[in-house]
């Protein structure tokens, strides 16, 4: 089973930016680099209310299905 799950992606100015669940930790991190086993150069990392308010900063307003 992959660690990391990729959520969502998004292209801004200044790069690709990922959505990524870590499923050991439960945790929800922003990064610049993402696969099924790996991440690099996390911006924010944490629970998902917290992680998805800076997601809105970073990437502007988007959808979110559950």
């Amino acid at each position: 089973m992959p660690a990391y799950e990729i959520k969502r992606s998004k292209e801004t100015a200044t790069g690709t930016r990922y959505l990524v669940r870590h499923w050991r930790s439960n945790k929800w991190i922003i990064c610049s680099h993402a696969s099924d086993n790996s991440i690099a150069n996390p911006e924010c990392e944490g629970q998902r209310e917290y992680v998805l308010k800076n997601w809105k900063q970073i990437c502007g307003k988007q959808s979110f299905h559950r």
